[in-house]
């Protein structure tokens, strides 16, 4: 087996590569904090994702296979709506799958109360990785996390909730992603 303490001692001759010369990282000339348009409202038309997406990634700009861009001002919005919604319960997934394969858990118990088994949440986490984890819960559990999600999804989604926190829906002009 080769080790890599032998290498410096080889004889085979070596090629220097000289080094491209990097692009410069500087966002002090052409970014600021007062202009913020993937926080606004305001992208509603092809233009508006033409000039979000050339301000955002300049060599690439608007790539858009699906012809999103064409339709109307309120499928734009459910698009970049469900774009930042996803982002968001990614990285949440990604601690989450994170925290559970290094075992860690609460301290306490899932049930053991009115004469049910008592399963603890280091039970669950000794099944394994988090797919396994998903697998040791009960059917009751499963179903009860679903139905927060759901709760949750259902409530973000009710203009009367938006217009209580002075809010407008996402495809009647309101902000994507609030």
């Amino acid at each position: 087996m080769l080790s890599l303490t032998s290498a410096p001692l080889s004889l085979a001759p070596t090629a220097v590569m000289g080094r491209a010369s990097a692009p410069k990282m500087s966002f002090a000339d052409e970014f600021t904090f007062d202009s913020k348009p993937w926080s606004s409202s305001e992208i509603k038309d092809k233009a508006g994702l033409e000039a979000l997406a050339k301000k955002l990634n300049p060599t690439v700009g608007l790539w858009d296979p699906l012809g999103i861009a064409e339709t109307s001002p309120e499928t734009i919005g459910w698009f970049r709506h469900a774009e930042i919604k996803h982002g968001r319960v990614a990285m949440a997934a990604f601690v989450g799958y994170c925290v559970q394969s290094n075992g860690i858990h609460f301290p306490w118990n899932i049930q053991g109360w009115q004469g049910t088994p008592v399963v603890s949440f280091a039970d669950i986490a000794a099944a394994g990785g988090p797919a396994d984890q998903w697998d040791a819960l009960s059917t009751p559990a499963k179903l009860q996390i679903l139905g927060v999600i759901g709760f949750l999804e259902m409530w973000s989604e009710t203009s009367v909730v938006l217009k209580a926190d002075g809010q407008e829906h996402y495809v009647r002009g309101g902000k994507p992603g609030y």
